[in-house]
């Protein structure tokens, strides 16, 4: 029996262990070599009157790291892009002079400023935005709109067309109950002042507040009727207690008190005279509990109208009545009476 050879090989596996190693390019000339030029990495800047050089040595990795609090731009150096100059200047509220409102309405106040932005006025004006508040100076700009003493508006009307600067002129409605800040008010050590906060597209912001201004106390009544009838009354009769009222508003923005004065009711040569006429601050039978009306201004007692709050009316009435001497000839009477509102803080 022929033997059976097997061949045997035997495999040494062989591992080739190399250390990587960083190396940089030498640079060299005729006259100089740098060896090795770029190793550890580092930076810093220069600068000058007329520039700022930033450099950076190394490279070590790239990356973006970021939390709450911070951000980390890892490796070669990062360039941010062109920094936004924005500022908002010259804020002038109601042109420099005293606010005056108007009875029972409202009165455009208008607030100009000028707009200044590197990236171009309609970086605030397109695509950003202005926000004034008009205020009273006790309450401050960070109030809550309120009709008595703060407005806020986002509208306003520009010039911008191009280049960096725009003026602009926001305009807002001011009730006629608005806080006075002049001498005779409550708010007297106070005044009004607008503030403007403009945004633009780059995120920045700029505000500015104008000098104050004072509001001035705004005394006014309106009256439900302008015609006081008492339709018929026979000679030697009074109406009893049947009353005719007027109302009596308070369309300013101070508390009210009231004087009233008369004249006589005429018909041809016959008269009435102005104290037939009898008035009082409640319903009342005639001649008892009521004042007769005289050709001098009179307070009203018990008459008091507080400064109104909002739109809705602070009202009292005047309850009026009339008696006719005994033989007074039948016909029409016709006198006119005068009701004025007084100030009272």
């Amino acid at each position: 029996m022929r033997p059976i050879l097997k061949n045997s090989y035997i495999f040494i596996a062989l591992l080739l262990l190399t250390v990587a190693t960083a190396k940089a390019t030498d640079y060299t000339s005729t006259n100089f070599k740098v060896k090795d030029p770029v190793i550890a990495p580092g930076g810093g800047f220069g600068t000058s009157t007329n520039f700022r050089l930033n450099d950076t040595q190394g490279q070590i990795g790239i990356s973006k790291s970021t939390s709450t609090n911070f951000g980390v731009l890892a490796g070669y150096q990062y360039y941010p892009s062109a920094i936004s100059t924005l500022n908002v200047t010259a804020v002038l509220l109601n042109g420099g002079n005293p606010i005056t409102l108007i009875s029972n309405s409202t009165t455009s106040i208008s607030v100009g400023f000028t707009v200044t932005d590197n990236s171009g006025c309609s970086s605030v004006f397109t695509g950003g935005g202005a926000t004034t508040t008009i205020f009273r100076s006790g309450v401050g700009p960070n109030c809550t709109a309120d009709n008595q003493n703060c407005y806020i508006t986002n509208a306003q009307v520009n010039d911008c067309v191009s280049g960096n600067t725009a003026t602009a002129t926001s305009t807002i409605p001011i009730y006629y109950f608005a806080d006075p800040t002049d001498s005779s008010s409550t708010f007297s050590g106070q005044n009004w002042q607008a503030q403007v906060t403009v945004s633009n597209t780059g995120n920045s912001s700029s505000t500015a507040t104008s000098t104050g201004v004072s509001l001035n106390t705004l005394l006014a009544i309106n009256l439900s009727t302008s015609t006081l009838n008492y339709e018929t009354v026979g000679a030697g009769q009074n109406t009893g207690s049947t009353n005719k009222i007027i109302g009596i508003q308070n369309t300013g923005n101070s508390s009210s008190t009231l004087k009233v004065s008369g004249t006589a009711l005429t018909f041809n040569t016959n008269f009435l005279a102005t104290s037939s006429q009898h008035y009082a601050t409640n319903t009342f039978t005639y001649n008892t509990g009521d004042t007769a009306l005289s050709d001098i201004l009179t307070t009203v007692t018990g008459f008091f109208l507080t400064k109104p709050t909002s739109t809705v009316a602070m009202q009292k009435n005047i309850y009026w009545g009339i008696s006719a001497v005994a033989g007074s000839p039948i016909g029409t009477y016709t006198g006119a009476n005068t009701i004025t509102a007084v100030w009272t803080n």
